[in-house]
């Protein structure tokens, strides 16, 4: 019988901890958008919101500068995304040569978060050498153009996936449950759509309404939604590591969405709430904890891989007392944001 085993991820895209776990000291992992806080569609769901956080590198010689400063100060790697032109697009070719030199000179681990992606860009990011490309898929053109305000349906994120897949680009796309206002509507499609293309792993999320946008106000989809759309992913998907990623509503509702993942065998889990790795054990896991974004699961030679064992002995000699840790698992607001 194979051991069942389970990853927790703890970037420090933002300072996180709970009794159990808690993202390392120092810039490890950080977000960058290349548009500031720049975005043309300004989606309902997020409004740019989440850009606001991010370190802001506009252009190559500014993105360079960071990278190397970020690199002299321990930084292993970067989530390098940022606003979407009215096409759904993000910028990222200009930035080619800058992600590739800090790749092969700087030894920084690059993902991109990217909008629809052209053959050109899939080949440019290719040459740069990224280590995963993060493409949000929506399966229904309706939720496209009411909320992401973009006139392309679903084909053109099928098309994003083969083009990434023909250049040979690691990918993880993403699928956002309750996108439409809470409502499921196309996240079906959206997995078959992954389900079709060989794809390096696959990143869940929920819903988060997000103040100063148009879903400010709106609840995130039912319980009993959430885990008709996590049990079919994992059919679909069963040999594609899957994981619950780091945006979804905090509290009683994240928690219980943390143990349905667990439950439906589910690879990984970003940001788990305080308890869930001690109930991940009791379900028969053998846990392990990594300081990255959870897309790169599929990399087996990622740097700050432990056991829990090692992870609580690294905050011990940090002096972070066991317990102490925020009930939810939230951040201590100790400064950068994050992306899912």
């Amino acid at each position: 019988m194979d051991l069942l085993k389970i990853t927790f991820f703890v970037p420090n895209l933002k300072h996180f901890e709970t009794g159990e776990v808690c993202s390392m000291a120092g810039p490890a992992f950080v977000p960058i958008s290349v548009t500031g806080t720049t975005c043309s569609l300004m989606c309902d769901h997020c409004s740019a919101k989440i850009l606001e956080s991010m370190f802001s590198a506009e252009t190559p010689d500014v993105l360079k500068d960071l990278l190397v400063r970020l690199a002299a100060d321990g930084c292993t790697g970067a989530l390098i995304t940022g606003g979407s032109d009215a096409g759904g697009r993000v910028p990222l070719e200009p930035f080619e040569d800058v992600m590739k030199f800090a790749r092969e000179e700087l030894g920084l681990r690059i993902a991109v978060h990217t909008g629809i992606v052209s053959r050109r860009t899939a080949l440019s990011l290719k040459r740069a050498k990224v280590a995963v490309a993060m493409t949000d898929i929506v399966g229904s053109a309706e939720t496209l153009n009411r909320v992401c305000h973009l006139p392309a349906g679903p084909s053109a994120y099928l098309e994003s996936l083969l083009n990434l897949a023909d250049a040979g680009v690691p990918m993880s796309p993403h699928v956002v449950i309750g996108l439409d206002y809470g409502h499921i509507r196309g996240e079906m499609k959206a997995i078959d759509m992954i389900a079709s293309v060989p794809v390096n792993s696959a990143v869940l999320v929920v819903l988060k309404p997000t103040r100063g946008t148009p879903m400010e106000g709106v609840a995130p989809p039912v319980l009993d939604s959430v885990r008709e759309v996590f049990a079919y992913a994992r059919s679909r998907l069963v040999r594609v590591p899957l994981l619950l990623g780091c945006a979804r509503p905090p509290g009683s509702y994240g928690h219980e969405l943390e143990k349905m993942a667990v439950d439906l065998g589910f690879d990984g889990i970003a940001y788990p709430s305080d308890g869930l790795v001690s109930y991940a054990a009791q379900k028969g896991y053998s846990v392990n904890v990594r300081y990255e974004c959870c897309s790169m699961v599929f990399e087996t030679s990622a740097p700050h891989c432990q056991s829990v064992a090692h992870h609580r002995g690294r905050e011990d000699s940090q002096g972070i007392r066991k317990g102490a840790g925020h009930p939810d698992g939230q951040e201590a607001d100790a400064g950068r944001g994050f992306i899912c």
